[in-house]
């Protein structure tokens, strides 16, 4: 994942090296309110800028993980291994550890809410863009997410590549694992994250934050999750949501844009 580049209300900014051309958020708003008026578009453009805040969030707090980690290596693990570190008898290095893993596990933790947030809030931004909260049939704001809007917007004449699209975004490899996390997190209990040392000398990197193994329970069950690498678990997820996001927003805005001379 890279730095954020800062907030950006007309353009969906996410630095994916396949994407040529960023959503028009701009164009968005602007069809909004041609297609629904002024009132739908002030409810939209928040929306909309949501998906991008959530994004740049995301990569702040993941880009913090790495900043903490490395001013904890240079300080106390540069000549010893990290178990020593942490008993090897030093307070300040005990007593630092224990605040990396406080900051760390916080930014951990936001980080994979902010990632999970972005599939609602993206089926928010198309359900309102499309007027469909305008209906008689409309759906109660609390029930309005990626499961429900996706039905919806199949449903309508000439969404179907754009149904497809958000279909995919709740479909990815690593997002249930994440859903899981980020639901327990938030409903029950926060999955601890650990620093791992390689003893293997194969890995990459020496030191990786790690999420802990845990069980959620679920309509099929208890299923288990094992321990992953916040990055094998996020930097995929985030780049596949990024793309996913683009797509959709291009998609979003073709069938605006026949709407409008309809």
């Amino acid at each position: 994942m890279s730095q954020p580049s800062g907030s950006n209300s007309n353009q969906a900014n996410v630095h994916l090296v396949e994407l040529v051309e960023p959503w028009d958020l701009s164009r968005t708003n602007s069809l909004v309110e041609k297609l629904f008026g002024r009132e739908q578009h002030q409810i939209v453009q928040p929306c909309l800028r949501s998906i991008v805040d959530r994004q740049n969030f995301a990569q702040y707090h993941y880009s913090e993980t790495a900043r903490l980690l490395k001013s904890f290596q240079q300080k106390y693990l540069t000549g010893q291994p990290l178990f020593m570190a942490i008993h090897g008898g030093d307070e300040n290095a005990r007593t630092a550890f224990e605040r990396l893993m406080i900051e760390a596990g916080a930014h951990v933790t936001a980080c994979i809410q902010a990632v999970h947030a972005v599939p609602d809030i993206l089926a928010s931004g198309v359900y309102l863009a499309l007027g469909l909260n305008l209906r008689q049939d409309a759906l109660p704001d609390k029930n309005v997410n990626i499961a429900t809007v996706k039905d919806r917007v199949k449903s309508e004449a000439g969404c179907g590549a754009l149904a497809a699209l958000l279909q995919k975004v709740s479909a990815g490899e690593k997002y249930q694992h994440l859903s899981a996390l980020s639901n327990l997190s938030k409903h029950r209990t926060v999955i601890r994250t650990s620093l791992n040392q390689d003893m293997t000398g194969t890995r990459e990197k020496l030191h990786e934050f790690h999420l802990t193994a845990f069980k959620k329970p679920g309509k099929r069950g208890v299923k288990q999750y094992p321990s992953i690498s916040l990055a094998d678990l996020i930097e995929p997820e985030f780049l596949r949501l990024g793309k996913l996001v683009v797509q959709t927003g291009h998609k979003l805005n073709e069938v605006l844009e026949l709407k409008s001379l309809t």
